[in-house]
């Protein structure tokens, strides 16, 4: 029977968290695995991955096949990186390179990510302090604007009661 490695639900309501198993492809989701490669948390802020590479290479080796998610998850880590070297029949050192080359990358990404994050927050913070000067300077015109209007409001009064 064709095995499938894939996420495995656990936690209560709004409280998810996932363990990354392998299981028969038939099989309900929460029906009893063959073996657990590692575990997911999406709630956590950085999302917090863990996984048995060995494990999983191995069980990629014999034949089972990630679900779209897991297959996500294997590229952050760098797993299905590694098993398409050595489907490929690369050798060790060349493997070695490349992997290098995309835990670089990696780092690379995290700091770009971390640096456009920073500066959109002092973005954030410079646009409300202008849009509150903004607003405060609005504030002060329409106040005036009122006050002659109320005070014209109030000559014609005067005047339409001289009259009569």
């Amino acid at each position: 029977m064709a095995t499938r490695i894939r996420l495995k639900r656990k936690g209560r309501r709004k409280q998810s968290h996932f363990s990354i198993v392998v299981m028969h492809k038939g099989k309900p989701r929460d029906a009893d695995s063959i073996d657990q490669l590692g575990y997911y948390n999406p709630l956590k802020e950085p999302s917090e991955i863990k996984i048995d590479k060995e494990k999983a290479l191995e069980w990629l080796q014999k034949g089972a096949q990630p679900s779209d998610t897991v297959h996500n998850l294997f590229q952050k880590e760098g797993i299905a990186l590694e098993y398409h070297l050595l489907k490929n029949d690369v050798d060790e050192e060349t493997r070695n390179v490349e992997l290098q080359k995309w835990e670089l990358a990696q780092k690379e990404n995290v700091q770009k990510t971390s640096e456009e994050i920073s500066s959109e927050d002092e973005e954030v913070e410079v646009e409300s302090t202008s849009e509150t000067t903004e607003s405060n300077t609005k504030d002060d015109s329409s106040s005036e604007s009122e006050q002659e209007e109320n005070n014209q409001s109030e000559d014609e009064e005067t005047d339409t009661s001289d009259n009569n």
